[in-house]
């Protein structure tokens, strides 16, 4: 991982600074992870009642939807709060940022690489529990329908946090501290919100989404890495659960 940051003072990238200011880094996210956790514990709460109004909390695919929109739209609103500048999406300028067709086989192939290094994790069950949301829409797609819904919710968690944890933290703290600091402070928080994996697999995840950002400069890459290795960590444990249950 290269560890040279973007020092407004050296890459003559003043105009943009204000952009990634640490201190508008720390407000927008931390609202952004309240916000997601207040509506979270809410939205359990009504789950513990079974049925508020006309909807049944005590299935288990309506409360995976809900919690996922809870989280997609609280880093959504971080977002809005940076005006989904283009800035968030090719880090520049440093060097120009990679293509398309380099960023999807970068993505894919550090996609894979963290999927490889997390098998056992899913494999033994680590984690299990946020991941029995997703392994149900794996095991349920039999229909056109169902697929669209998991792709969706797949893309959707992937596209909204690498915007928030590469694209903003990883961004703004690289300017003060450098990638690797940056790369480690992006990491915890997304592997302590992130509604689908355990820590370690996030953990593991987060790195490789850093790797990939400083190398291709475009959250291309990390968004497909993410979302592989989602559907792939999900895969591998519901086949683990499927032959060794009962």
């Amino acid at each position: 991982m290269n560890t040279t940051y973007d020092n407004p003072a050296v890459d003559g990238s003043d105009e943009k600074s204000d952009l990634f200011s640490l201190t508008r880094m720390i407000y927008a996210v931390s609202g952004g992870t309240l916000l997601y956790l207040l509506l979270e514990y809410s939205g359990w709460f009504f789950f513990q009642r079974k049925q508020v109004w006309f909807f049944d909390f005590s299935r288990a695919d309506l409360w995976f939807h809900v919690a996922n929109l809870f989280f997609v739209t609280a880093m959504l609103c971080v977002g809005i709060g940076y005006g989904f500048s283009k800035e968030l999406f090719r880090w520049e300028p440093r060097s120009e940022a990679s293509g398309w067709v380099r960023s999807i086989s970068f993505g894919l192939l550090g996609g894979a690489i963290a999927l490889v290094l997390a098998s056992p994790i899913f494999w033994f069950g680590l984690g299990r529990t946020r991941l029995e949301s997703i392994q149900m829409l794996i095991g349920s797609a039999l229909s056109p329908l169902a697929v669209f819904d998991l792709l969706f919710f797949i893309f959707a968690l992937a596209v909204s946090s690498e915007i928030v944890f590469r694209g903003i933290v990883l961004r703004t703290i690289a300017r003060y501290a450098g990638v690797p600091a940056a790369a480690l402070a992006s990491c915890l928080p997304f592997a302590y919100i992130f509604p689908v994996l355990g820590f370690a697999p996030a953990i593991i995840l987060g790195v490789t989404s850093s790797i990939l950002y400083d190398k291709t400069r475009t959250l291309l890459a990390p968004i497909l890495a993410n979302a592989l290795f989602t559907v792939g960590g999900s895969g591998i444990a519901l086949y683990h659960n499927l032959m060794y249950s009962g």
